[in-house]
């Protein structure tokens, strides 16, 4: 498989993942009334997903991409 399609398979699979993890976290967030939507807690959810998601992204980049030599 070409590197630059597994590479954007890659980064479409894990914005993909971050987008629907915390949607689904906003959601149980405002459902149980810890904010309400379109808050700033919306907001802060998503940062903190995303920090997540990139600490796994990274680290599973060197094991996805690692150099066959």
């Amino acid at each position: 498989m070409n590197i630059k399609l597994k590479g954007f398979i890659y980064v479409s699979a894990w914005i993909t993942a971050w987008i629907i993890f915390s949607s689904i976290i906003n959601a149980g967030l405002i459902a149980v009334n810890v904010y309400a939507q379109a808050e700033k807690g919306t907001l802060v959810t998503f940062f903190l997903c995303l920090i997540l998601f990139l600490g796994g992204a990274i680290s599973l980049y060197k094991e996805i991409f690692a150099s066959k030599s």
